[in-house]
């Protein structure tokens, strides 16, 4: 949880010390590896977050969360075909009824961030082979059930 509140604080060094720790002494625990995985991603340690977001679905494969944090970060790697499969497979974010989950979820949905990180997103489509582009748009669409001015936007 420590490890939690610091990346909240925008302390992802601590952050990944103390996910680092957990993880040392409970390597079947697979939170940890969700919640590294996305403080990775935060702050563009792509490859290290695939990694993280490739053992917890190990451990738990039913973590379907994990394939939407997985597909953002090939989606910077540049692996365009990869990111679509994970979309696909990753289930609208719903609330879990886990608290954590809730107060992560609705954190990032009013984060000042999400317009960031949309632009960023619609940056990196323009890298996307227009074969793939209109099906990874609807899979991310689908994935995060966003509103369907992003999809049109992005499309353009």
């Amino acid at each position: 949880i420590r490890g939690i509140c610091k990346s909240f604080l925008n302390d992802s060094s601590g952050a990944l010390t103390d996910f680092d720790k957990a993880i040392k002494t409970d390597p079947g625990y697979p939170d940890t590896y969700y919640f590294r995985g996305k403080e990775n991603n935060k702050i563009k340690r792509h490859a290290a977050a695939v990694s993280d977001f490739n053992t917890l679905l190990k451990i738990a494969p039913e973590a379907t969360m994990a394939y939407f944090s997985r597909g953002y970060a090939k989606l910077y790697l540049g692996d365009f075909v990869g990111a679509l499969a994970d979309f696909k497979k990753a289930k609208p974010i719903t609330p879990s009824g886990n608290t954590t989950d809730l107060i992560l979820d609705a954190e990032h949905l009013i984060s000042p961030e999400k317009k960031k990180s949309h632009e960023a997103v619609l940056k990196l489509l323009n890298n996307v082979p227009s074969s793939l582009k209109g099906e990874l748009i609807a899979a991310i669409s689908n994935a995060t059930q966003m509103d369907p001015d992003f999809t049109q936007t992005s499309l353009n």
